[in-house]
């Protein structure tokens, strides 16, 4: 892990100033914005797994090696990460698992909890543009994307949030985002940060786009009830697992 101590800082960013460079523009994996990861920042806001000698790394790559091994099955690459409700520790699990999987793969880490984003706030991303900008038009992908220097990890942060998220999911552009991450390279692996089943219907239009779903719980919190609504809510998307928050103890496995 490349990192060093304060906050993030950009290095480098694209220029769609001449007609090549503006041919890239919309390619994130061409064009985002390097960044030096911070690991003080990092690890106080609970991102441990770009460490793997960090005993709090481990449960993400026992689950890196599961998810990997169940989206081979599915022989797809984009992973939604959600919970019935709020606060059950979805985005902490996205965000490790993203950074386990990038010890090994190419992985991105996308942001799709346009009401109440926390991945760019996590890795200390410049207050910038997101997801949203993107979705309501305004700039290209490539153009809001940042990577981490020496790491395998871009991340698309969602920008400031937005109320009306399920209008932005209903846009065109939404269904050719989705198109370039599964046309990404084949060895890429894309974990999304999204929305809880039960607060809106956005988890719902993601689930059309995504080759499965990773499912939290948190111990205590969840209830029978909400596990039963979501996954009817959720039925004809493979759940990948379950994963038992706090406690980090995948168990499950494929469900229709």
């Amino acid at each position: 892990m490349a990192a060093s101590q304060g906050a993030l800082l950009t290095v480098t960013g694209g220029d769609a100033s001449s007609p090549d460079q503006a041919a890239v523009a919309s390619d994130w994996r061409l064009n985002s914005r390097n960044i030096v990861a911070k690991g003080d920042h990092l690890l106080d806001h609970g991102i441990y797994a770009l460490d793997h000698k960090d005993p709090r790394a481990r449960p993400f790559i026992l689950l890196r090696s599961q998810v990997l091994n169940a989206l081979e099955k599915l022989e797809g690459r984009v992973l939604a990460v959600t919970s019935a409700s709020a606060l059950n520790g979805k985005s902490h699990v996205a965000a490790n698992l993203a950074c386990a999987i990038s010890r090994v793969r190419e992985t991105a880490l996308v942001d799709l909890h346009l009401r109440r984003p926390v991945i760019g706030t996590r890795f200390g991303l410049p207050a910038v543009d997101g997801i949203r900008s993107y979705l309501e038009g305004s700039n290209d992908l490539g153009q809001l994307s940042f990577r981490l220097q020496d790491e395998r990890l871009a991340i698309h942060a969602a920008g400031t949030a937005s109320e009306d998220s399920s209008d932005l999911l209903l846009s065109p552009r939404f269904g050719k985002f989705f198109s370039t991450l599964h046309a990404g390279p084949e060895e890429a692996i894309c974990i999304i940060d999204t929305p809880p089943v039960l607060e809106s219907d956005d988890m719902l239009l993601i689930s059309k786009q995504v080759d499965g779903v990773l499912f939290v719980i948190e111990e205590g919190k969840t209830t029978k009830s909400e596990l039963v609504e979501s996954f009817r809510l959720l039925n004809g998307t493979p759940v990948v697992g379950t994963l038992l928050n706090k406690a980090i103890k995948p168990f499950g496995g494929i469900h229709g």
